[in-house]
């Protein structure tokens, strides 16, 4: 996985190359300074990218699952500076 912190001051972040288990496809998403999933795409096996739904077992799971053990804005931000 690959995390990117925002440099524009929004504090917030992308891990790219998330996964979710069982899942073939590879996932992009966004996270606010809180560590809250805010969007998704899902990258299947063919390259190809979709949004994905609210609702959908995806983003149920992305959802409940914090990042890396990141709980809130203060790890956020400190694994941002390290």
């Amino acid at each position: 996985m690959q995390i990117q912190f925002f440099a524009n001051g929004h504090r917030g972040f992308v891990a790219h190359r998330y996964f979710i288990p069982g899942n073939k496809s590879k996932y992009s998403v966004w996270f606010n300074r809180d560590g809250h999933a805010i969007d998704a795409e899902r990258i299947d096996v063919k390259g190809r990218s979709f949004n994905v739904r609210a609702n959908s077992r995806a983003w149920r799971y992305i959802e409940r699952h914090k990042l890396a053990g990141l709980e809130g804005a203060t790890e956020i931000l400190r694994a941002a500076l390290a």
